[in-house]
């Protein structure tokens, strides 16, 4: 993120580093077995399997978006929307609130729906940071995000991509560039890196101490009694 940064680094603080790496490990998965049920099931035509992925993909990553949640300890409700539809998933962690949607490609904004405009009215904030630095209220998420995956271009049995991105507060563009979920996870990594190494340059650092008259180097004085 540019304009956000402040914002992009508290996604990748904030964020557990295992739901990340659960769901980049189970999305190829859904990806396939989603194309396999319709596609492969002896009952259904080519049109109807073709209706039917989208459903099918959506119900798979949802199940899995709930399970990865309670497995990493994050909160997660199910939110019928006001003008009815399929429950879906929001789960949230630190001061973010996150669903999901299947989106044509990389980067690509979701459809509008009402419940996504109506979420996406706590971002009207989100270009102001100073407050990223007060932790948040128990319970109080202050940024809606969008966690989009999207298939292969000529294969839908193929997962592509997954992004994180923050929606204006009228549901019409991103705020800034997505973040896509192996950067993220890369980020992370280098963090933990950086302060690995620095954890071991401070614990290789030898003391030198000052040589003192009548003290043997190794610091014990002369007929001293152990």
């Amino acid at each position: 993120m540019t304009e956000n940064t402040s914002l992009g680094h508290l996604l990748v603080a904030d964020t557990p580093p295992v739901l990340v790496r659960r769901i980049l490990e189970v999305l190829p998965s859904i990806y396939s077995d989603a194309y396999d049920q319709v596609y492969e099931h002896p009952d259904l035509g080519e049109p109807e399997a073709k209706y039917l992925m989208g459903h099918m993909r959506r119900a798979l990553f949802e199940t899995q978006f709930r399970d990865i949640a309670i497995a990493c300890g994050q909160r997660f409700v199910m939110h019928t929307p006001t003008n009815g539809g399929c429950e879906h998933v929001q789960v949230m962690w630190g001061r973010f609130r996150l669903i999901a949607c299947h989106v044509q490609s990389p980067g690509a904004f979701p459809q509008h729906s009402d419940c996504r405009e109506q979420y996406a009215g706590v971002n009207k904030h989100i270009g102001q940071v100073d407050w990223l630095a007060v932790p948040p209220e128990p319970g109080k998420e202050e940024v809606f995000g969008v966690l989009t995956h999207t298939s292969d271009r000529h294969d839908q049995r193929q997962f592509r991509s997954a992004q994180i991105g923050f929606p204006d507060p009228t549901f019409e563009a991103w705020v800034d560039q997505p973040i896509d979920l192996l950067d993220l996870r890369d980020m992370q990594v280098a963090a933990f890196q950086a302060t690995e190494d620095l954890q071991g340059r401070n614990q290789d650092v030898e003391p030198k101490w000052k040589k003192r008259e009548g003290v043997e180097q190794d610091g014990e004085h002369p007929g001293e009694d152990r």
